[in-house]
C-alpha cells in the first residue's frame, strides 16, 4: 500500500510540475511578443530585438 501511494504522490508532483511549466512557457511568450511591439500614440511600432545565447 506504500508503494501505491507514494506512486500517486509521484504522478500528481510530475503532472503539476508539467502544468506549471507550460504555464511559465506562455507568459514568456506573451512577454516576448509585447517586447516585439510597443503601442505609442502613433499607433504600433516594431522594436528592435537582440538576440542573446542563454544557457538551456
Amino acid at each position: 500500500m506504500t508503494v501505491f501511494i507514494i506512486g500517486v504522490v509521484t504522478i500528481v508532483a510530475l503532472l503539476w510540475l508539467l502544468a506549471a511549466s507550460l504555464a511559465n512557457e506562455s507568459d514568456a511568450e506573451k512577454r516576448q511578443v509585447r517586447q516585439f511591439y510597443f503601442v505609442g500614440e502613433e499607433g504600433p511600432q516594431q522594436v528592435s530585438y537582440t538576440e542573446t545565447k542563454r544557457a538551456a
